[in-house]
């Protein structure tokens, strides 16, 4: 089960380009590209969180960075934090979610429906 995101400070885009806590989406909200399609919230015990460009989020989560998937946990821009919190994790039509983070600068990642594939085969299938 893939546990991505976690609530503190983290905003989602909706459309019309404005945001959302993390905590406040649901089933048919609408996104930047896309409606959500699946929720789940629960501890995240199974993976390692990091920091990311100020996003809590799963090391397995993919993000695109420097034109191409990496998973968090192998970005220079992730620091490591710790397990045990409660996390968020969506699927949504397009299997991106858009968040803005602390600066102001919209981070690409992908779904739940993304999590743990490896980005070697997301960049093969240019999703």
């Amino acid at each position: 089960m893939s546990k991505m995101f976690c609530p503190n400070t983290t905003f989602i885009l909706v459309s019309k380009g404005q945001t959302r806590p993390i905590t406040d989406l649901w089933i048919g909200d609408q996104l930047v590209d896309g409606k959500v399609k699946s929720v789940k919230r629960h501890a995240q015990t199974d993976d390692t969180l990091y920091v990311y460009d100020g996003v809590r989020v799963a090391g397995k989560t993919p993000v695109w960075e420097g034109n191409e998937w990496i998973m968090v946990r192998e970005s220079t821009r992730a620091t490591p934090l710790i397990r045990g919190a409660v996390c968020s994790s969506f699927e949504t039509d397009s299997h991106r979610i858009y968040i803005l983070n602390r600066h102001g600068r919209v981070i690409e990642f992908g779904d739940s429906f993304l999590y743990g594939i490896k980005p070697e085969l997301l960049n093969k299938e240019n999703m």
